[in-house]
């Protein structure tokens, strides 16, 4: 049996199928389509870029010329690259034993780190000692005098740093400690964004990296034009923590979702719902005080009775919804029952009509059309729409009176699954819950004349 097409369902629920077909999208060359990574978005727009590469390069040049002053010429630097990492990424590009000196960012909670390179941090302890030629590199973490010596640079780099985002961010920093192992390295955390300037140092024949890191976090105000806001909680400290959460408690709190009233589904098949037509009644097998179940976003909550309020439909709140079965809201064969003028309309009405299906352009066999006739698909009775905020819904309780966006009297709707099939008004046949069809979703409308 072949399955049908999109088409093909839309003509067996009578939309027909003579619109235009699907667009066609223009091709895409391979080489332009990379996968997005969702766990690190693209914070830095081309334009910060060119500016962070200006503002670097200017400090690097900087740096070099006063290494030069107390070294004798011996060294070039150049800035590679800015980067966007995350604090594990950048953990993971160090040596061990690295020489990296963390810095607390004054009134932001936040750290930067500064690293040398083996090569270079040797360089700087040998030439800034008097010493020439090749520096020894050993294979160790710095002594604390070496660190003393280092340190000296690092204190230059950070307020040069300081004055390089001076137009921007208001950067004060002050030693906190220094690390020689990475894995010990716990400025931020591994997930963190954080900016990267990744400077090659050439000294006496050697080469050897320069790092600086700063967190994503500080730099905000440099970034705001892009967009871009990084709320970092990890480092704050309780009260502000707290005034934080209350803050983001009463923005949610406003914050207007949908709400839903609609009747338990009930099966139809599909051989019944192409027997419906406009003026005919779908007795749909519920009570006439049949529960109505709440749904925000989609979910269900509350099972409440229904009834008017003001001229409008209402849902009196009568408990909360356990699950989704609550209230009736599983999908039930209730044996509906379609009547025009009192008289039960055949069940095999519509099924009866197989070569209009085919003509309105389904492919398939009169056997497999037979056979999709049987098909049973769920039906719910929409009484009603509404918007609440979430403060509204929390203080929903037994008793508690939800005002819909109809009329008593306004036609309501008939879903088929989360498809509005129909229309109609209320009935009650006995004890039954029923819908006289007014108009059929997509079929031209109809006058009715006295």
């Amino acid at each position: 049996m072949t399955t049908p097409g999109p088409n093909q369902i839309d003509a067996l629920f009578g939309a027909g199928g003579g619109g235009a077909g699907p667009a066609t999208a223009a091709p895409v060359r391979r080489s332009e389509v990379r996968p997005y990574d969702f766990r690190r978005p693209n914070l830095i727009s081309k334009d910060h870029m060119r500016a962070l590469q200006a503002m670097y390069g200017t400090l690097v040049k900087t740096l070099e010329g006063w290494v030069n002053a107390r070294t004798r010429g011996d060294a070039e630097l150049h800035l590679i690259s800015v980067d966007q990492l995350t604090f594990g990424e950048f953990v993971m590009t160090l040596t061990n034993p690295c020489s990296s000196f963390i810095y607390d960012v004054s009134n932001a909670a936040q750290q930067a780190v500064i690293d040398f390179g083996r090569e270079f941090a040797f360089f700087l302890v040998d030439r800034l000692l008097g010493a020439n030629g090749v520096p020894y590199v050993l294979e160790r973490p710095l002594t604390s005098v070496e660190r003393m010596i280092v340190r000296i640079v690092a204190d230059w780099l950070v307020d040069q740093l300081r004055e390089t985002w001076g137009d921007y961010v208001s950067l004060a920093f002050e030693l906190d400690r220094f690390e020689s192992i990475p894995d010990m390295l716990h400025a931020a955390n591994r997930e963190d964004p954080v900016l990267v300037a990744n400077v090659l140092a050439r000294t006496a024949g050697l080469e050897s990296p320069l790092y600086v890191c700063l967190p994503f976090a500080i730099l905000e105000k440099f970034f705001t034009n892009a967009g871009f806001r990084h709320h970092r909680v990890a480092h704050t400290n309780p009260a502000e923590r707290a005034a934080e959460l209350a803050q983001i408690e009463r923005t949610l709190r406003t914050v207007s979702v949908s709400v839903t009233a609609r009747l338990p589904e009930f099966a139809v098949s599909l051989s019944e719902l192409r027997a419906l037509a406009s003026g005919h009644m779908l007795l749909t097998g519920l009570a006439a005080d049949a529960p109505v179940t709440l749904y925000i976003e989609g979910q269900p909550r509350f099972v409440g009775t229904s009834g008017n309020a003001s001229g409008t439909l209402a849902i009196r709140v009568d408990q909360a919804s356990t699950g989704p079965t609550a209230g009736g809201a599983s999908t039930v064969h209730r044996n509906p029952i379609i009547m025009q003028n009192n008289e039960p309309v055949p069940a095999g009405a519509g099924a009866s009509t197989i070569s209009e299906l085919q003509a309105a352009g389904t492919t398939l066999p009169p056997a497999a059309l037979s056979s999709l006739m049987t098909v049973t698909l769920p039906v719910s009775i929409e009484l009603g729409r509404t918007r609440m905020t979430l403060q509204e819904i929390m203080e929903l309780g037994r008793g508690s009176l939800v005002q819909l966006d109809r009329l008593v009297g306004e036609p309501i709707d008939v879903m088929v699954g989360d498809r509005h099939f129909a229309q109609g008004e209320v009935v009650v046949m006995g004890e039954q819950f029923g819908v006289r069809i007014t108009r059929i979703m997509g079929a031209p409308a109809t006058t009715e004349t006295p």
